[in-house]
């Protein structure tokens, strides 16, 4: 998976932090990835419907993100399945 996380970052779309804000959208578990495919599916770690979290990077079918634990403030980073995230018109950072 370390392959793939580095050769992914040659085509990336970058997301604006103005419009970096996600909800979790579908049913079940919404898994991380420790990079953009399929077979790096990390079953431990996951949120659920109408978690917020912060999207940097898009690659293909999936995006590099960023959740904030609202009570613990503990951050986990990795990547999800774009479809299973919704913008919420918001960001962490001004509009330009």
């Amino acid at each position: 998976c370390k392959d793939i996380e580095e050769h992914s970052t040659q085509d990336q779309v970058l997301i604006p932090t103005y419009q970096s804000g996600r909800i979790i959208v579908g049913n079940g578990h919404a898994y991380f990835y420790s990079a953009p495919d399929e077979k790096c599916i990390n079953r431990h770690v996951f949120l659920v419907p109408n978690d917020l979290l912060n999207a940097y990077v898009e690659y293909k079918s999936f995006t590099s993100v960023i959740y904030l634990h609202p009570k613990t403030g503990v951050e986990t980073t990795g990547w999800m399945k774009t479809l299973r995230l919704k913008s919420t018109g918001t960001g962490i950072g001004p509009q330009p």
